[in-house]
């Protein structure tokens, strides 16, 4: 028997899209708040657009384009990183 290998085309943006759809549906009919599910993706693609990002700074500034282009909400964003010491 051969074993064939199956090579995943890149994701699309419609993809992406997709499955957090299905994964917001389902989370609902699963009982979760939609609110509550809504600002968990929300705040998961924050945090992960800062921890690629350059610097928190740039990631900011790509949250407001995004924002701004995407949606037409012109908002600024204040990122005050958090210390260990205080």
């Amino acid at each position: 028997m051969k074993i064939l290998k199956y090579k995943r085309p890149k994701p699309t943006l419609e993809e992406a899209k997709s499955r957090l759809d299905n994964m917001f549906e389902d989370f609902l009919i699963r009982g979760a708040d939609a609110e509550s599910v809504a600002l968990l993706i929300m705040t998961y693609g924050v945090t992960e657009v800062l921890n690629y990002s350059e610097d928190p700074e740039s990631g900011i500034r790509k949250i407001d384009e995004i924002l701004l282009d995407n949606f037409g909400l012109e908002k600024e964003i204040v990122f005050t990183p958090f210390k260990d010491d205080e």
